[in-house]
């Protein structure tokens, strides 16, 4: 109690200490909202579900071994995000994701088209608290997957001027039929 009596004596005999304190608690309650501001400008969950080789042709020259990731990205931040470009990173090797929307199987019942399957296309907004999901397509892929399960393994995520990790351990994901 006696430390308390002596500061307010203090500021007692020597006046302009309420322009300090005004300075003070303007800081002090505007920086939980600048904090806020700029912790939550950017903040992307992502997840990679299952995976699928695939291929389009058959065995003449034209036959292409595909990769499909199914990812899905949730934008947690205040803001609205863009996804520009994707890379699936093996070892020290980038593999570009296509920017295109590719038909990846249909359904077909009774001889006619029921559904068809798209891969995402680039870019992809995301508004604030929202999320997409859906196939990344690798065209050309020609690592093993005895290779791919075995290396370090990384989906790279572009939004503008920020760059987003996302792990993947391709021996723990699924490879469904649905893919």
């Amino acid at each position: 109690m006696e430390f308390f009596n002596k500061i307010v004596h203090y500021f007692d005999a020597h006046p302009g200490y309420e322009l300090l304190m005004a300075f003070m608690s303007l800081v002090l309650s505007t920086l939980p909202y600048l904090y806020r501001f700029f912790t939550k400008r950017f903040h992307l969950k992502a997840a990679p579900i299952a995976y699928r080789y695939f291929s389009y042709g058959s065995n003449d020259t034209n036959f292409k071994i595909n990769l499909a990731i199914q990812v899905v990205v949730t934008n947690l931040s205040e803001v609205p995000c863009t996804i520009t470009q994707i890379f699936l990173i093996v070892g020290k090797q980038e593999k570009y994701v296509s920017a295109a929307s590719e038909n990846i199987f249909s359904i077909e019942s009774f001889g006619k088209k029921t559904g068809e399957y798209f891969s995402l296309p680039l870019p992809q907004n995301l508004p604030p608290h929202q999320g997409i999901n859906g196939c990344l397509i690798i065209p050309n892929f020609n690592i093993k997957i005895n290779e791919l399960k075995n290396s370090k393994c990384a989906l790279k995520l572009i939004c503008g001027n920020k760059i987003k990790f996302i792990p993947i351990n391709f021996s723990t994901l699924h490879t469904p039929l649905y893919l």
